[in-house]
This record gives structure tokens, sequence and C-alpha cells, in this order.
């Protein structure tokens, strides 16, 4: 499976995107707290390795949801998947 940072980084990504679509983002508090955590474990390094891992469950998730799902509409999900977490690589 993932390595244990592998999976407290993504759970960390995750977290750190419903704070801010929940708006929290905004109290100065919380962020300076999210960006002093990535800060500290390293995880802006290995946002690319975890964006992929996270965009190959999505896939596999759907590919098992809809097994006949045409294969240029799921590549096309991956591609634009990946262009908004690269997006969000600096938030």
């Amino acid at each position: 499976m993932f390595p244990r940072k592998t999976i407290m980084v993504a759970s960390f990504c995750l977290l750190l995107a419903f704070v801010v679509s929940e708006g929290k983002a905004q109290d100065p508090e919380n962020l300076d707290l999210a960006v002093a955590l990535v800060e500290a474990d390293g995880s802006a390094f290995i946002f690319d390795g975890v964006a992929q891992s996270l965009v190959q469950q999505q896939t596999q998730l759907i590919l098992s949801q809809h097994p006949k799902l045409d294969s240029a509409i799921l590549e096309r999900f991956k591609t634009v998947l990946m262009e908004e977490l690269i997006k969000q690589k600096a938030d």
C-alpha cells in the first residue's frame, strides 16, 4: 500500500482543502497553522506524488463504479483533476 507519511500528507491535504472550502482559512490563525505544518513536515516537496496518488485513486473509484466508461472521458478527467490540483499547489 502507501507509506504512512504519504497517507498522512494526503489526509492533511484533504483536510486543508476542506478548511479552505469552508472559508475557515480566511482566519489568519488557521492559515498560519496550516502553512507551518506544511513547512515543518515537508509536505510541499511531496505534493506531486500525493497528487498523482490521489488522481489514481479517484480514477480507480470512478472505474469501479462505471466499468464501461469511455477511456477518452476517463483520461480527460485525470488531466483536469491533475491540472486543478497543480493550480492549488501554491495555496
